[in-house]
């Protein structure tokens, strides 16, 4: 099986995972709460289409 790779951006010395920030900007996923996550439909984690994710 490959390995997943998450897509990432750095801002202000943090480093953000695409999809968290898509699902806290349409689907109100609370960054700060780590137990909160996001997942991706189609198991393609580089489709951060947010038709593609759920909390």
């Amino acid at each position: 099986m490959a390995k997943q790779r998450f897509l990432q951006v750095h801002f202000l010395d943090k480093k953000y995972l695409v999809h968290r920030l898509v699902a806290n900007a349409f689907l109100g996923l609370d960054l700060k709460n780590k137990s909160m996550v996001a997942c991706h439909k189609d198991d393609n984690t580089e489709n951060n289409n947010v038709e593609n994710l759920f909390v």
